[in-house]
C-alpha cells in the first residue's frame, strides 16, 4: 500500500499522527478518529496541522450529520472550492447566518453561542454563512486602521477567532469583502488559514460558492467591489451580484437585512441573509432556520423560520416556499422583510 510506505518513510510523524493516517486509509470519519484516539476535536485539528507541515494534503467529504471524511489528496487533480454535503434524507435542517464581522466593534460571539445551543437541541449540524465571517484589518490611505476594527494585525484577529468561535457545527462560509482584506493587504488567505486550523469552518470561495446536496446546487454569494475600497494596484476583479443562475436556491450576504423572493418564473428562490452581529440594521432577525424538503434528490419545498435574538431566541412564523408551479400560481413576487412585522 503506497500510503503505508509513507508511514515508514516519514519517521518524524508522531505515533498518533501515524495512527490517524491509517484510520483515514481505512475510511474512518473525523468523529470516529477522535473517539478511537480518545482526543478532543481541537487535538484532532492539531494532528492534521502537523501532517500538513510534513506535506500531507487532504480532500474532504462533508456529511449532513456534521462529520468529515478525509482522503490523501492527489495534487494532479484540480480541487475547486465547490463543496458537497453527503445526504440522502427527505428532510434536512440547516441554519443560515451571515456578516458576523468577527474582529470588529459589532462582533458578538454570544449570539453564535445561542445559535450553537439552539442547533444542539434541534439536532442541526450545518450552518451556511453568507460572508464577512471576519472583519479583516483594512488600512486607510494614510496608513491608519479604521475605527471599526478591534485589531491592528490580521494574524491576531484570526488566532482569536480560532479560539473563540464555538465548535459543534460544520460552517460553510462564502468569503466576502471584509474576508478578502487580509489577502489584499498582507497576502494572508483567510480561507486557507481556516482549512489548516479549524476543519469545521469551511471556505467555499470568495464572493461566490456552490454547495451540492443530493441532486441540487445551492449558490451562496457576497458582493466584493474593489472600487469602493482603497485596494489599488491589485489584479482582482470586482464581483457585482445579480439574481441570475441555474441554482434553485441562492443565499446572499452583505445587505444585513432579511428578504426572500421568487423570480418571475417561480423556479429560483433568493434569500438575503441577515447579519448575526450588533451592527445597525433595520432588521430584528439575525439568523434563519431552514428545512429543505427533497423528492428524488430535488428540493421541492423550503420552510424558513426567522430567528429573533434577545435574552433568548424567538422563532417567528414559518414561511413555506414551494417549487411546485401549481402552488405558486398567481404569486408574481413573494417578498418578506421582517422590519415590517
Amino acid at each position: 500500500n503506497s500510503i503505508r510506505k509513507v508511514y515508514v518513510r516519514n519517521k518524524m510523524v508522531n505515533e498518533k499522527s501515524t495512527i490517524l493516517l491509517r484510520l483515514i486509509d481505512k475510511g474512518y470519519s473525523l468523529k470516529e478518529i477522535i473517539k478511537y484516539l480518545n482526543i478532543s476535536e481541537e487535538e484532532g485539528y492539531s494532528l492534521f496541522r502537523e501532517l500538513h507541515l510534513f506535506g500531507f494534503k487532504f480532500d474532504r467529504e462533508y456529511t449532513s450529520d456534521g462529520d468529515i471524511y478525509y482522503k490523501i489528496k492527489d495534487d494532479r487533480v484540480h480541487n475547486d472550492m465547490d463543496r458537497e454535503i453527503i445526504d440522502n434524507s427527505d428532510e434536512l435542517d440547516i441554519i443560515i447566518t451571515s456578516d458576523t464581522h468577527f474582529g470588529s466593534r459589532v462582533e458578538d460571539y454570544g449570539l453564535m453561542d445561542m445559535v450553537m445551543e439552539f442547533c444542539d437541541k434541534e439536532s442541526i449540524c450545518l450552518n451556511i454563512h453568507g460572508g464577512d465571517f471576519v472583519y479583516g484589518v483594512m488600512r486607510l490611505k494614510d496608513g491608519t486602521v479604521g475605527k471599526e476594527t478591534k485589531y491592528l494585525d490580521d494574524l491576531e484577529l484570526l488566532q482569536d477567532v480560532i479560539k473563540k468561535y464555538p465548535m459543534g457545527l460544520l460552517n460553510f462560509v462564502c468569503l466576502g469583502n471584509h474576508d478578502i482584506a487580509p489577502l489584499l493587504y498582507k497576502g494572508r488567505d483567510v480561507g486557507d488559514y481556516f482549512l489548516k486550523y479549524r476543519h469545521d469552518i469551511i471556505p467555499i470561495g470568495y464572493a461566490k460558492g456552490i454547495i451540492k446536496i443530493q441532486e441540487e446546487r445551492i449558490c451562496i454569494k457576497h458582493e466584493i467591489d474593489l472600487r469602493k475600497t482603497p485596494f489599488r494596484g491589485y489584479n482582482f476583479t470586482s464581483v457585482k451580484l445579480d439574481n441570475k443562475g441555474k441554482e434553485k436556491i441562492r443565499i446572499i450576504g452583505h445587505t444585513h437585512n432579511y428578504q426572500v423572493f421568487f423570480d418571475d418564473n417561480r423556479q429560483n428562490l433568493t434569500i438575503y441573509a441577515p447579519s448575526l452581529s450588533n451592527c445597525k440594521s433595520n432588521d430584528t432577525v439575525k439568523a434563519i432556520k431552514a428545512k429543505l424538503l427533497f423528492d428524488k434528490g430535488r428540493i421541492k419545498e423550503i420552510i424558513l423560520t426567522p430567528m429573533v435574538f434577545d435574552k433568548k431566541i424567538t422563532l417567528l412564523k414559518e414561511e413555506r416556499y414551494s417549487f411546485d408551479d401549481k402552488i405558486n400560481v398567481g404569486k408574481k413576487r413573494v417578498l418578506k422583510n421582517t422590519e415590517n412585522d
